[in-house]
């Protein structure tokens, strides 16, 4: 009888390594195979003054995106964080965002991670050559209560 009880601890505590050991490695394969996706890694953000919906003019702002992507039923999910780098003054802003490539378009959702910040938002953009994309954010101002939408460009980086 003794040697029963033990045989069924051993067996449940092997049972238990098992399991943790496949998840870790069906993680490790999951995260390796999204890293190599031609969307995940570093992408860059320029967001252009109100009136330049073109994105002719100098940027006035500059974010690098730490994008994962992967490929779902002919959708890509895209996720990552997002980094002010421009200007120097706001470069500590951080956001999380979670979105899709659908087609031509992007669309993502972001949300500030510093409480302070408290921005949130959305953009949309359409492709426009390569790893590029162009359109707009999207920003409500309490007041006077109204969504501005402010241009912007996102391209990956070659690195």
């Amino acid at each position: 009888m003794n040697n029963l009880v033990i045989g069924l601890v051993i067996g449940v505590i092997g049972s238990l390594i098992a399991a943790g050991i496949i998840k870790l490695v069906s993680n490790l394969v999951r995260t390796t195979k999204n890293k190599k996706s031609p969307y995940s890694g570093i992408w860059e953000t320029e967001i252009f003054s109100e009136s330049d919906t073109t994105c002719t003019a100098e940027a006035v702002k500059k974010e690098a995106l730490d994008v994962i992507g992967k490929i779902e039923k002919n959708i890509i999910i895209i996720k990552g964080h997002i980094k002010r780098d421009f200007p120097h003054s706001e470069n500590k802003k951080r956001w999380d965002f979670r979105g899709s490539i659908i087609g031509e378009t992007m669309i993502c959702v972001f949300w500030s991670i510093d409480r302070p910040v408290g921005s949130c938002g959305c953009w949309v953009q359409r492709h426009k050559a390569g790893n590029t994309y162009q359109g707009f954010y999207l920003k409500y101002d309490n007041q006077p209560h109204k969504i501005r939408m402010i241009p912007l460009k996102t391209s990956k980086s070659e690195n």
